[in-house]
């Protein structure tokens, strides 16, 4: 959006105190040189370097936007704050033990997001039913593909699209989301930030399973590829707690608006 850049040049220039703050929840596009992507990627690097140095302060949710952003200009680093999304489906208060809640495991997030789960990690995923017990999935989005009506025996129900409510209760009462992603960007996924805001258990089936979980604690989600069947009640409840302390410090909502809010009244650069 080259009209973007131009525009905020223009208003910083024409209200000088003003502040520019930015969130970078993604830098640029990368594909294969037949998809139009890739051919906009060097623009997109451009823009996205210009917009930085046009900003005040900047948030990334995830620690390799991060660290390409600071080695555009190293002096500049304590300018850029790291918060991991929040969850957009409700922050519970409290955290039901998982001993209270039902065996059901959750599939949650757009059409693409849920593909890559039964497309690219049904192995995994029925190593999980069948490991830790599931007596029934969940899925809940929009769907553009048929989802199994089971696997491996445990009964498999599509909500679809329901409301931001619904989804709080439910996500309240299981005990396992499961999703696949790289770790190192887990903090950009809202779907992980609400299976953890929620004291669920997240499993990841991982793409890049050497990828370090950043902003948090290693242990707030359990890696697919584990011999999860030894995983006692006790071991579920710890991680279970791990993920939601770990939402509390880093990612709710109101723990972010003052850190932007005591942004906004500094001087600008």
């Amino acid at each position: 959006p080259l009209w973007l850049l131009a525009g905020l040049k223009r208003w910083k220039e024409a209200t000088p105190r003003a502040r520019i703050i930015t969130v970078f929840h993604e830098l640029y596009a990368t594909s294969k040189p037949w998809h139009s992507a890739w051919w906009l990627s060097g623009i997109q690097r451009r823009l996205a370097r210009q917009l930085w140095a046009l900003t005040d302060t900047g948030l990334s949710s995830v620690r390799p936007i991060a660290n390409e952003i600071r080695s555009w200009s190293l002096q500049r680093s304590s300018d850029l704050l790291e918060y991991p999304v929040f969850s957009n489906v409700g922050e519970p208060v409290y955290r039901v033990p998982i001993d209270r809640r039902t065996r059901r495991l959750i599939v949650f997030g757009l059409a693409g997001t849920a593909q890559r789960v039964y497309r690219d990690a049904s192995e995994n995923l029925e190593h999980v039913v069948r490991a830790m017990g599931v007596s029934e999935i969940i899925d809940i989005g929009p769907r553009t593909f048929t989802v199994p009506q089971q696997l491996c025996g445990a009964a498999v129900h599509t909500l679809g699209v329901v409301s931001s409510k619904v989804i709080d209760r439910i996500l309240s009462e299981a005990s396992f989301g499961f999703m696949r992603a790289r770790p190192d960007l887990l903090g950009k996924s809202s779907v992980f930030t609400g299976y953890c805001a929620h004291g669920i258990v997240p499993i990841v089936s991982p793409v890049k399973p050497t990828g370090q979980f950043s902003n948090a604690a290693p242990y707030a989600y359990i890696n697919s590829d584990n011999s999860l069947s030894k995983l006692s009640v006790a071991e579920l409840e710890e991680v279970s707690l791990r993920a939601f302390n770990w939402y509390q410090k880093h990612c709710r909502l109101s723990v972010l608006a003052a850190e932007v809010a005591s942004t906004i009244y500094l001087e600008p650069k």
